[in-house]
């Protein structure tokens, strides 16, 4: 959803007294959309490799805080396939598409091959 959610949901479970080390969040770290319905050319607006501002409006001090106030460590899922047009561009370039696809029937075309050593 949001920042506020996130906080408030580790504010629950801190007053609950329910143990918590870490908060895994899904994609939406990085992206206020999923790309599983992108075409194998991938979309020009989209960021791979960014912070969603509506989750984390200052990503440094964010987790700093999380950790050092809340004893809270933040994992990030993050699936090998690109989702942004020109740098997908570049891994069809340097041969860093995974020539199979990958292992879910969307996003074809799109997913990397980090069995290679230059990727």
């Amino acid at each position: 959803k949001d920042q506020r959610y996130l906080e408030e949901t580790v504010d629950h479970f801190r007053k609950g007294g329910f143990p918590l080390d870490s908060v895994i969040l899904d994609f939406e770290w990085f992206a206020n959309t999923s790309d599983y319905g992108f075409k194998e050319s991938g979309e020009s607006w989209y960021d791979d490799f960014g912070w969603n501002p509506k989750l984390f409006s200052a990503p440094t001090q964010q987790l700093k805080k999380y950790l050092e106030e809340q004893q809270v460590y933040v994992g990030a899922i993050r699936k090998p396939r690109l989702g942004n047009g020109e740098l997908l561009n570049l891994a069809k370039e340097k041969g860093w598409l995974s020539p199979q696809g990958g292992p879910e029937k969307y996003a074809k075309g799109r997913w990397l091959n980090f069995s290679d050593p230059e990727l």
